[in-house]
């Protein structure tokens, strides 16, 4: 089995999508010796002053920018113009290079790792997209894609309905609420454009790695008289809106004052929405929520260890590294009842309706009123499911049984 797989982002970049996409790449490698993979990504080798990785356990093709794309949140209509039309070329011009890469190389099939670069899906030939398979990840590819507006998602909505579903007949998903959207947004339930396709859930893998236990950032944000509650999400309009931050704050709000006495919530992440969110904070639970900033990943995999339960209260959500990264940390859970971090829960936490502040803010109780004991029981639950669920052996498993089928299965079409 050959197969060129496209990461939008990747190695040194410790991104949530990087860390995902390389699992996975790697997995199939490292334990199916007849797989061939080579990653296309336009990360560079050198990204932020971080140098990629000496050793690459698959090859790495890296794309050039031929344009500057400046930062697309920048002001002024000059520069977003100018950012939104560099990334179009950019991207038509590697979609005609993946073209090349794939025709020579022989492949069997190409691989996009994420729909969020879609104008590079729609602007290859129809005798590549026959060989396409996409494996969904992340609200990027399902709510935001759906109900965003701007003339790029306009533009990416007329792309998935003129090429992508007329054209791709290979869907993968991390998780079962994925596909089922994958099924009715690109497709439209329709049962007879559903039957020419193939359909199938390859989820994330985790590296369970063996961290150093050494004095740093974590042991500043961890206050070992309070349950530690740890949460992560972006910071911008996207991210504010997506990760439930307010929802928390408010429930904290309308929680007594001892249940929020024996609290301590570290919020990991930053952007433009950051300072009105710890103005909010300060406003509504001075005294137990702590602002970390960006942390590299190495640093977020520490602070889980050392606390007693992973929060996410999404609004709507995929199937979230974060969440995994937490449970293999031995975290209880306190996740919203969404997407595919809705199957996460069962024996190892809670789970709570979506926005519901009395709900939260109930919970929160209960979590204070936890014997410490119990928690740890929960978070070893956790450890166990992760483990299980998503290790690198059992994915690598799924996605080559799937990914053998799908090329089967296009060979019969």
């Amino acid at each position: 089995m050959k197969l060129l797989v496209y990461c939008k982002d990747y190695a040194p970049l410790e991104t949530g999508f990087a860390i995902a996409f390389r699992g996975f790449c790697e997995a199939l490698a490292d334990h199916h010796h007849d797989v061939a993979v080579t990653v296309v990504t336009p990360t560079p080798e050198i990204s932020s002053g971080i140098a990629a990785p000496d050793m690459q356990v698959v090859p790495v093709v890296r794309l050039a920018h031929a344009f500057v794309e400046s930062d697309p949140h920048a002001s002024g209509w000059l520069r977003r113009i100018t950012f939104a039309a560099a990334s179009l070329l950019n991207r038509l011009i590697w979609s005609r290079r993946l073209t090349k890469l794939f025709r020579a190389g022989g492949y069997d099939l190409l691989v996009f790792e994420s729909a969020d670069d879609l104008l590079i899906v729609g602007a290859l030939p129809k005798t590549v997209l026959a060989r396409v398979a996409i494996r969904f990840h992340s609200t990027g590819d399902t709510e935001t894609a759906r109900y965003s507006q701007g003339s790029t998602r306009k533009l990416e909505r007329w792309l998935i309905r003129q090429r992508v579903s007329r054209h791709v007949r290979v869907i993968l998903a991390t998780n079962r609420y994925h596909l089922d959207f994958i099924k009715t947004f690109y497709f439209a339930d329709d049962p007879y454009r559903l039957a020419r396709c193939y359909f199938g859930i390859v989820p994330n893998v985790i590296n369970d790695v063996s961290l150093p236990v050494v004095s740093g950032t974590a042991d500043t944000l961890i206050d070992p008289a309070r349950v530690n509650l740890v949460t992560l999400g972006r910071m911008d309009r996207q991210g504010v809106a997506q990760k439930g931050f307010e929802d928390l704050f408010y429930a904290l709000a309308i929680a007594p004052d001892d249940v929020r006495a024996r609290i301590n919530l570290v919020i990991v992440g930053d952007g433009p929405r950051r300072a009105a969110l710890t103005a909010l904070a300060q406003s509504l639970a001075p005294d137990c929520v702590r602002f970390a900033g960006r942390l590299d990943n190495s640093d977020v995999r520490k602070l889980l260890t050392m606390a007693e339960v992973i929060v996410l209260l999404s609004r709507f959500e995929g199937l979230s590294m974060f969440a995994i990264e937490g449970m293999l940390s031995q975290c209880a859970a306190l996740f919203t009842r969404t997407g595919g971090i809705a199957d996460l829960v069962s024996d190892n936490g809670w789970l709570v309706e979506v926005q519901s502040i009395d709900g939260i803010a109930q919970t929160l109780g209960e979590i204070v009123q936890t014997p410490r004991a119990a928690l740890a029981a929960m978070g070893q639950n956790s450890r166990r499911y992760a483990q299980h669920h998503f290790g690198a052996q059992t994915v690598a498993v799924i996605g080559y049984r799937h990914l053998s089928n799908a090329i089967l299965y296009l060979a019969n079409v």
